[in-house]
């Protein structure tokens, strides 16, 4: 018993919400303060209510005494037919009445009724029971020539029971509804209060993960600025962490572009020279490594940069996206004839706003992945538009597609595919970091990146491949 109620307020309380901790702290003593309040008032209105009822039936009951005559050696209580009428007229109990002689015989009325084996004083109130049912009894005792008489007067419960239900009901009801009224108070007072702490967390909840800045201390209550001054703190560490890896990231990868260039310059003079006449394969491998390695130095600086700008204060301007895509799809035209790939528009009048270079390294490296992961013959399509979502472009090709698990892989940094998504020869040269700058240039954008399983062909029809979407917000 004790290890389940542990566990209930472990999970109700200890774990809970602020707000639900607040209701349930609030809660309890209310409820208290309800049962203890309706029980003080309950008794405090039934005692004068039976005393009442009592009272009434002491008087029936000497009433009667004052009915008791001497016939002979023995008494008698003699009602006529209208007495007896008034007597038991009551529409809600039942009204029993008996004489007791000074021997405790029966002189008249009902032999239901016992008279108390225990006799207090000249008159006595208690409960009994006639006929299984618990009636309320007045005992009245007269003196008289032959010594005591007792006259008792019964009736049920119903009246009583009935006062005790309304009683119970006038003084619940007003009880419950202050209760609930001081709850809707307490909700709203906890709301107001929890307010601040609920901004502060939306504020948090809409960051992305490169927004660093401090929050604004002036902004949440006392109580927490502890908390935020922590969280500031933690923010700062982990900016000045990210920066230092930005920073050795960009300047590795600025100081490895020399000696590649360098080491390029040798292959070309060795080519020449006819170094590589006996094996011209191995020139031509030495070369795809160099360049594989340019591009990569060339997308880890591309990334760098990215990401510190999104790190810093910036405005955004109006960006034409239909001419950018068909700048950046120009460049890639000799690499798709060289290829035999159907490099195509689909291009229809938009604008966004952002940063103009940063939108043109999101496109070359949508274009440049797909062209990479698209097979000889297959075809390429660069679109963008406008819906009642907002501007978007897309980038489709006819390659082995993305399965459903990888979605989200593919936005890893160095991720190149998996046995879902057999890359092509060109593909296995990439660098894994296209659509990691795609993911963090968008989220600077406030854009989403979708990712669709077909590719829509202009007759309408559908084949393998990759539609990758970036939707950009809505323009105020």
């Amino acid at each position: 018993m004790a290890a389940a109620l542990r566990d209930f307020l472990d999970r109700n309380f200890f774990r809970a919400g602020i707000r639900r901790r607040l209701m349930l702290l609030m809660l309890l003593p209310l409820a208290v303060v309800l049962v203890v309040s309706v029980r003080l008032d309950f008794r405090g209105s039934m005692a004068p209510t039976m005393a009442a009822f009592d009272s009434a039936l002491v008087k029936s009951a000497l009433g009667l005494a004052a009915q008791i005559r001497l016939d002979g050696n023995a008494l008698v209580l003699r009602l006529d037919r209208q007495a007896e009428q008034i007597l038991r007229s009551d529409t809600a109990d039942v009204v029993l009445w008996a004489l007791y002689d000074n021997v405790g015989l029966l002189a008249g009325g009902d032999r239901r009724l016992p008279l108390p084996i225990t006799l207090e004083g000249e008159r006595q109130v208690y409960d009994a029971t006639v006929d299984g049912r618990q009636v309320r009894v007045a005992r009245v005792t007269r003196i008289t020539e032959l010594g005591p008489a007792h006259v008792l007067v019964a009736e049920t419960y119903n009246k009583r029971d009935d006062s005790q239900r309304r009683i119970l009901s006038d003084q619940v009801l007003p009880n419950l509804l202050l209760i609930a009224l001081t709850l809707g108070i307490v909700v709203l007072a906890i709301g107001a209060a929890l307010k601040p702490l609920e901004q502060l967390r939306a504020d948090i909840a809409s960051r992305t993960a490169r927004d660093l800045h401090p929050i604004d201390v002036n902004a949440v209550p006392v109580d927490s600025r502890p908390v935020v001054d922590s969280l500031n703190r933690l923010f700062e560490s982990l900016r000045r962490s990210e920066q230092t890896q930005r920073e050795f990231l960009a300047n590795a990868a600025h100081q490895l572009r020399t000696p590649v260039t360098g080491l390029t310059t040798q292959i070309e003079l060795a080519q020449i020279e006819g170094a590589f006449d006996d094996t011209p394969e191995r020139a031509e491998r030495l070369q795809q490594a160099l360049d594989q390695l340019r591009q990569l130095l060339d997308q880890l600086l591309t990334l760098s940069r990215a990401e510190a700008f999104g790190s810093a204060a910036h405005t955004f301007a109006t960006v034409d996206i239909k001419a950018l895509l068909e700048q950046q799809a120009g460049l890639f035209i000799d690499r798709a004839v060289a290829r035999r790939i159907d490099l195509g528009y689909a291009l229809q009048p938009c604008q966004t706003q952002g940063i103009d270079w940063l939108l043109r390294e999101l496109a070359g490296n949508l274009i440049d992945n797909a062209l990479r992961y698209t097979p000889e013959g297959g075809e390429v399509t660069v679109s963008c538009g406008e819906d009642g979502d907002g501007p978007w472009l897309a980038v489709e090709d006819t390659g082995p597609g993305i399965s459903a698990d990888d979605r989200e892989r593919v936005f890893e940094r160095f991720w190149r595919g998996a046995s879902s998504r057999q890359p092509t020869e060109a593909a296995t040269q990439g660098s894994g970091l296209g659509m990691a700058i795609v993911r963090e240039i968008a989220e600077q954008h406030r854009a989403r990146v979708e990712i669709t399983d077909a590719w829509r062909r202009p007759d309408g029809s559908t084949g393998p491949g990759t539609r990758i979407t970036v939707r950009f917000p809505a323009q105020a």
